[in-house]
């Protein structure tokens, strides 16, 4: 799977996984209703991707995309 991705992160292409080496390892992102896996993702992607789904669920991508195009 990261071969197929260029061995980069499937959503910033970013080839690092992770801040230092405490991050080793790629994140295999997954749709949390289906199970389906997305892609491999480094850690800053996944964590973001992850809060933004759960705002989004909470309040609506429409509020949120509205909101980062205030002023």
């Amino acid at each position: 799977m990261l071969a197929d991705q260029g061995n980069k992160c499937k959503l910033c292409g970013d080839g690092k996984h992770g801040r230092g080496s405490r991050f080793r390892y790629w994140n295999i992102d997954h749709n949390h209703v289906t199970g389906a896996v997305r892609g491999l993702l480094c850690h800053m992607c996944n964590i973001t991707i992850g809060k933004y789904e759960n705002l989004a669920a909470k309040i609506g991508a429409k509020a949120i995309a509205d909101y980062i195009k205030e002023k």
